[in-house]
């Protein structure tokens, strides 16, 4: 007698009555374990291409926003250094040159961190093509070209979210800077605005 176990249900035949059907079964169960490794597979190729595939988009909108900050002569937040010296400041251009040291060491930083990223976004997409290879090779162009078109409506989706987060950023920190500004000019004239 041979038993044979399935995921709902288990068949029992006796191989010297119907021998024909314990072949069959015996191959639909390869056929199903196959289709099932298949099917894992191919999810598994899905969620790492997705994987890397978010991750570029996520180094694309750092090197955009970096870009934008670089055109605008700005400085992200993060990469803002406020050092105090140890020393007494007793003129005014020690301050300045101060001030000018920690903004060049930012912007430096701006710029490393921009190339860096460039790096990161050429390794992924190699990446990225050496797996589609892989899908290609082992499912076929279909499987590749299917999965593609999910990812891309994804990444489509976390792109706009991201320009819109980007677009938010920029804009409020603008309007910091020009604050700022407006009240650094204030405090210069007002001395003079006070004075009869």
């Amino acid at each position: 007698m041979i038993v044979f176990q399935f995921d709902l249900s288990i068949y029992i035949y006796s191989s010297h009555k119907h021998p024909i059907i314990v072949l069959l079964i015996f191959i639909l169960k390869i056929c199903l374990t196959e289709m099932k490794t298949r099917l894992f597979s191919t999810t598994r190729y899905f969620y790492k291409l997705l994987k890397l595939h978010t991750k570029k988009v996520r180094y694309e909108h750092h090197c955009e926003f970096l870009a934008d900050c670089k055109t605008r002569d700005m400085v992200p937040e993060g990469l803002q250094l406020h050092k105090t010296a140890n020393v007494d400041s007793f003129s005014d251009e020690f301050e300045y040159k101060w001030k000018n040291v920690l903004d060049g060491a930012s912007k430096e930083m701006r710029d490393l961190v921009y190339q860096e990223c460039q790096i990161a976004i050429e390794t992924i997409t190699q990446q990225i093509l050496d797996l589609e290879e892989s899908v290609v090779e082992d499912y076929g162009i279909q499987v590749r070209d299917e999965s593609n078109h999910k990812i891309m409506e994804i990444c489509g989706k976390l792109k706009e979210c991201l320009s819109r987060r980007r677009r938010t950023k920029i804009d409020n920190f603008v309007s910091v800077i020009i604050r700022a500004a407006r009240i650094k000019l204030r405090l210069r004239h007002w001395p003079q605005e006070r004075k009869p």
